[in-house]
């Protein structure tokens, strides 16, 4: 079971990650 605070980090990290390949 994933927190959605977990979830919500993670999403952080993904839309960061495709703005920095950006």
């Amino acid at each position: 079971i994933i927190p959605s605070l977990i979830g919500a980090i993670i999403l952080v990290l993904v839309v960061s990650f495709f703005a920095r390949k950006l």
